[in-house]
């Protein structure tokens, strides 16, 4: 009930089993108004057309820019990504990992959002820094795209703060930074989201560092 409709789009919709499969889930005919061959083509090419008027208006043409000047587009974030941290469970009475959410789905891009996270006993010399993909609040039904760790400078109380910034860019990179406030210690980490989720060597594909 909160889809308001599917819009079709590419040459395989044309096959009634998708139509029909589309209807039996949602309870509503799909929309076919638009050229399925063409349509992904012509998006990508009004989006071309966007980034050129903002970047280089004077190669556009008048007429071109006053009709892209009618067209409102906004990049999100296909997914929501956070970290995992220790968090206290007032109904067990104790600490569990959890997937913190740092950036939303669907929030608009480009964004920057920083979150302060505290090391949890004294001593700490290191802290696991992972970087999540998914919505899930439990660290086992969200992916792990990025997991390595950051060395601390020893002898310190306990409760010293963890500063996380993530930056997600309109390319559709992840510019992550772990930062220990009183010492000044950086990690930083870019990833870039061009595919859904990352194992073992597959990590390599989303590194840029």
């Amino acid at each position: 009930e909160q889809i308001d409709y599917v819009l079709l789009v590419g040459g395989s919709t044309r096959i009634p089993i998708v139509s029909k499969s589309i209807k039996s889930i949602i309870g509503k005919e799909p929309i076919s108004k638009v050229n399925v061959d063409e349509a992904v083509a012509l998006g990508a090419t009004i989006k071309a057309g966007l980034i050129t008027l903002e970047k280089n208006p004077n190669s556009i043409t008048q007429n071109v820019a006053r009709e892209l000047k009618t067209i409102r587009s906004i990049d999100v974030a296909n997914h929501s990504y956070g970290t995992i941290s220790l968090s206290f469970d007032e109904i067990t009475q104790r600490h569990i990992n959890m997937n913190t959410i740092i950036i939303e789905k669907n929030t608009p891009l480009p964004c920057s959002f920083t979150e302060t996270f505290y090391t949890t006993f004294e001593g700490q010399t290191a802290i696991d820094i992972t970087v999540t993909q998914g919505e899930d609040a439990d660290p086992d039904f969200v992916d792990k795209i990025y997991e390595n760790e950051m060395d601390l400078p020893p002898n310190r109380p306990t409760g010293q703060p963890i500063e996380i910034t993530y930056r997600y860019d309109e390319n559709q990179m992840m510019h992550c930074t772990f930062k220990d406030v009183n010492s000044g210690q950086i990690k930083e980490v870019q990833l870039h989201n061009g595919q859904e989720r990352a194992t073992g060597t597959d990590l390599n594909s989303f590194l840029i560092e």
